[in-house]
């Protein structure tokens, strides 16, 4: 089962960020107390666990509004301060459930209580890409969820694609580049043209990075700084243009390097490989997701 949710990267400040992941995960918590569960077994180990997913949705939208983008130095030192901020205070959202409501009742099958924190195990190939100091008091944390002996939730952060909810937030689709700057949202009942948040101003329209244009290593490096501050594995989409390659065939050299590339930066999936087709550019809000769309927003 997913217990999911995503925060919009812009829209929530840094004085505010920590009430907006505690009610976040509070809101979560409700839910798997209250919901009807079809198995017994759902039941157990969801309450047990308490394993949630919140993402960040609107990554492409914040970059652009902040004059940068996927390519840039600048742009991903701006992904890992807002990766970090998210990490940090979903943390201390479920320290502070756990001492409302207590701990998961499994925690004791993590590491948690001996004080992991993702910041511990994350892919050293990262500090390559952007340098290593945090901002955040982490050893503080660290020393108050040893005390605690754990918190409420196994794992906490997620990345997963937000396609519908985009439409209802108008936000870019979850930490994924923009395909254009307007798109046909298509589903069976009917067809939406959406143009990106913020399109009315030039500086931001104009600042976007279209996925087809971003480079690969340069998107698995953002992906990968994500990844950092994450306790599972992320939805990492890729993109390419295939019209710039001799028949439209990717070779297999570049393949195989792309495929080390991304294992040496420490990313642990890989979702969707997509291609640029002619014509109108289109995405799909009900598009699938791991187990039938289950885990997309």
């Amino acid at each position: 089962m997913c217990f999911i949710a995503a925060i919009v990267a812009g829209r929530v400040s840094e004085e505010e960020y920590e009430d907006v992941a505690y009610y976040t995960l509070l809101l979560i918590d409700n839910t798997m107390d209250l919901m009807d569960y079809p198995f017994e077994q759902m039941e157990k180990t969801a309450k047990a666990r308490r394993s949630v997913g919140i993402g960040i949705v609107n990554l492409a939208n914040y970059l652009a509004k902040s004059r940068t983008g996927y390519s840039s130095r600048v742009g991903k030192r701006l992904v890992h301060e807002l990766a970090e901020m998210h990490s940090y205070y979903l943390h201390k959202g479920s320290l502070r459930l756990a001492k409302e409501k207590g701990n998961a009742e499994w925690i004791d099958k993590t590491k948690y209580p001996d004080g992991w924190l993702p910041i511990d195990t994350y892919n050293k190939n990262v500090d390559d890409v952007v340098e290593s100091s945090l901002k955040y008091d982490w050893k503080s944390l660290r020393q108050d969820i040893i005390e605690n002996k754990g918190i409420r939730n196994s794992v906490l952060e997620a990345f997963m694609p937000g396609e519908s909810s985009s439409l209802a937030t108008s936000t870019t689709n979850g930490l994924y580049p923009i395909r254009s700057e307007l798109i046909i949202k298509s589903s069976d009942i009917n067809k939406i043209p959406v143009f990106v948040p913020d399109y009315q101003d030039l500086m931001t329209r104009y600042t976007y990075e279209r996925c087809w244009d971003v480079p690969f290593k340069d998107l698995v490096d953002v992906y990968a700084i994500v990844q950092k501050f994450c306790g599972q594995s992320i939805s990492a989409d890729f993109y390419f243009d295939v019209s710039k390659y001799p028949d439209g065939k990717i070779g297999t050299k570049e393949d195989l390097t792309n495929f080390l590339y991304l294992c040496k930066m420490g990313l642990k999936t890989h979702y969707y490989c997509n291609t640029r087709s002619q014509g109108e550019e289109q995405e799909q809000p009900q598009s699938e997701g791991c187990a039938g769309g289950g885990c997309t927003l």
